[in-house]
């Protein structure tokens, strides 16, 4: 058991899964790194292509915008949107800045 008590430990060994010890964010972005340009995602109705470096270039430019908006770690961010690349954007800009995400489908606004 911990001895922090709002530190869960995992029942599961590290070495079962290769855990590594750095903040999601942190762990998010080395996995868009480690696929580099590599296509991410074809939007359909335009045929634009995404590359996972250009998703982790656009995430962080937009946390860096929420940082100079006043957005801080902790802070709760709603994030109304449709399924498009953008939206992950978004989600991923909220948490590298720190934030939580609240989603809600842009087609629930109604």
């Amino acid at each position: 058991m911990s001895s922090c008590p709002r530190i869960i430990e995992s029942k599961f060994k590290t070495e079962d899964f290769n855990v590594p010890l750095v903040s999601f964010s942190q762990f998010i972005i080395e996995k868009l790194e480690s696929h580099g340009n590599k296509t991410y995602l074809i939007e359909s109705e335009t045929g634009r292509e995404f590359s996972f470096e250009q998703l982790k270039s656009d995430s962080l430019k937009l946390s860096h915008f929420l940082h100079e908006l006043g957005v801080m770690p902790g802070d709760v961010v709603l994030i109304i949107g449709f399924n498009r690349y953008q939206l992950l954007v978004s989600f991923l800009g909220v948490i590298f800045a720190g934030g939580t995400v609240v989603p809600l489908r842009g087609e629930d606004t109604s």
